[in-house]
């Protein structure tokens, strides 16, 4: 498997055949990757996402020229730096070793030359792989020109494409791409291509990366534990969403649309209803209140920490009001917490009374 992007290379091409790859074996496949050194990269390396990829996967790295070098005559493409070292490493494999097919990813594109060359001298089977189209948008309507437009480097690049890609597509013996509209395409630019197999094989994901994700990302608070569950996904255990996400723009337009008074109201309205709760079980013996209201929350429990996870399920198993839960002073607390601008009066005492009605049931006497 030829694949000039891959782990620690942080682009978008280095994860096709990173997920691809350790999968083989369960389908009778030994895959050996050839891939570039990681100093032949430009972008940021990540050595924790090298981490992911399993120490029985067979890697074999190759040298490219350097981007420093080749970039001051206009080139820097890395499939044109790494093609001699790609190829020389491919030929030093297929001369010692039997290898059933070859497989080799774009982007980037030239890689994909050393396929006919490879299967004319070796007799090995040519699978061209397409994470993105060979002659695309590039040249034609986008480029690399002012305001995004095409340029002369841009329009040379997709006229060579347009020579190269054919060539190439005729020698393959399968075609695979991460949609079949993909490889649908490559047929349509390429009539008298005549491939064995055309497949789909779509990017998708390992487990091992969501839990490289969770251990990045995951907090863990006692006041969290009411949203944890194993069917539940929380796609900000896997992502930096709540330390990056634009905050400033959710509040300023709100307060642009309805004014200050608006969450003025709605903050009186919530405070009100916290004290609500708070009197209302503090006139209850069975309730103990932790402290006075902290802005919209109330914090409270019942007698014991037995009685008080109870009293959480089965309030829960109601399935009318969601109430979370702390550890505060070493007791299990549960908290009741009025933030929605539809929360009323009307489902505060639902609550109450659902909380009461529960209560008497654990704990018979005040």
């Amino acid at each position: 498997m030829i694949s000039p992007h891959f782990p620690p290379d942080t682009s978008a091409g280095t994860h096709r055949v990173r997920l691809l790859a350790p999968h083989l074996a369960g389908f009778g496949w030994e895959p050996t990757v050839v891939t570039v050194e990681p100093d032949a990269y430009e972008g940021l390396l990540d050595p924790d996402l090298a981490q992911l990829v399993p120490p029985s996967l067979r890697v074999v790295r190759a040298p490219a020229w350097s981007a420093q070098a080749t970039r001051r005559v206009g080139l820097g493409d890395l499939g044109l730096r790494a093609l001699p070292g790609l190829r020389r490493a491919a030929e030093r494999l297929l001369a010692r070793e039997r290898f059933d097919a070859l497989f080799i990813t774009i982007y980037p594109t030239y890689p994909a030359l050393l396929g006919p060359p490879l299967k004319r001298r070796h007799g090995i089977p040519f699978v061209l792989d397409y994470q993105d189209p060979w002659v695309g948008a590039w040249g034609l309507d986008v480029g690399g020109g002012p305001g995004g437009l095409p340029d002369l480097k841009s329009r040379l690049t997709r006229a060579l494409a347009v020579r190269l890609e054919p060539r190439v597509v005729r020698r393959a013996d399968a075609l695979t791409a991460v949609s079949a509209r993909t490889y649908e395409d490559v047929l349509a630019r390429v009539p008298d291509a005549q491939p064995d197999l055309c497949a789909a094989i779509p990017l998708g994901f390992d487990e091992a990366d969501l839990d490289a994700l969770r251990r990045a990302h995951e907090s863990h608070a006692d006041y969290l534990r009411d949203v944890r569950a194993e069917e539940h996904v929380d796609f900000c255990d896997l992502s930096p969403e709540l330390s990056r996400e634009l905050r400033g723009l959710r509040l300023w337009l709100p307060l642009r649309l309805y004014g200050a008074e608006a969450f003025r109201e709605q903050l009186r309205e919530k405070l009100a209803l916290a004290r609500r709760i708070h009197d209302a079980l503090r006139a209850d013996a069975r309730f103990a209140l932790e402290d006075e209201p902290q802005l919209s929350v109330v914090a409270f429990r019942l007698r014991d920490d037995a009685a008080t996870a109870a009293l959480l399920d089965r309030v829960h198993a109601r399935r009318r009001v969601f109430l979370s839960s702390t550890t505060m002073r070493g007791r299990l607390t549960l908290r009741a917490c009025v933030l929605s601008f539809r929360t009323h009066a009307d489902r505060v005492d639902e609550a109450i009374a659902a909380l009461r009605e529960e209560a008497r049931a654990l704990v018979p006497t005040g």
